[in-house]
Parts: structure tokens; sequence; C-alpha cells
């Protein structure tokens, strides 16, 4: 027979569902730095005149980069999703929203408007 839900685990629900969503928010971050950097390398490689089979692996890496930020954003887009749909449903919890996390997450959905 299914575990009723307690507001234990509710609370524990949302506290994990923020910290995805927290880590993925920075690993999105971490990539459009790194894909900043690595323009930067390929086109100071470019002016340098740099060897075409360095500069062709250099573009290969900023193209890997670029997928991640693709990745790591729908990976993001899906957390969200998850979180809202958790905080919809136990929102209302009072122990829930006494819970740490809870000005997080409801800080996290906001800002996802943006």
């Amino acid at each position: 027979m299914p575990r009723q839900p307690t507001a234990q685990s509710d609370e524990k629900q949302v506290a994990i569902k923020t910290g995805i969503v927290k880590r993925l928010v920075k690993e999105v971050a971490h990539y459009k730095v790194e894909t900043q950097q690595h323009e930067s390398r390929v086109e100071q490689m470019k002016s340098d005149g740099k060897d075409v089979y360095d500069i062709k692996k250099a573009q290969e890496i900023l193209d890997e980069t670029r997928m991640m930020i693709t990745d790591a954003s729908r990976r993001l887009d899906d957390a969200l999703d998850e979180l809202e749909n958790l905080m919809d449903a136990v929102g209302d919890n009072p122990a829930v929203q006494a819970a740490d996390c809870y000005p997080t997450a409801k800080e996290l959905l906001a800002s996802r408007g943006n």
C-alpha cells in the first residue's frame, strides 16, 4: 500500500527540488561564462594566426559548451516545472510554508517569469 505523504516528506521534497533548481541555475550560469571564455580564446587564436587544427579543436570545445547550455537550460526548465507542480500541490501546507526552503522556492519560481 502506498505511503501517505506527510508534512515532513513534503518539506523534504520542496527542499530537494529547490536544491536541484539552485544547482541548475548555477550550472547554466557557469556554462555561459565558459562559453564567453572559449569564444574569446577562439577569436584570439584566429587573430594570432594559430594552426588551423588548433583553432578547429578550440571551436569544437566551444560548440560542445554551447550544447551544454541548451541541455542544462532544458533540465532547469524541467526542474522548475517539477518544483512548480509540487508547490501547487503542497504549498498551502503550513508546515511547508514554515520550512526554510519555502521562500527560496517561491523566489526561484517568481524569477522564472523574468
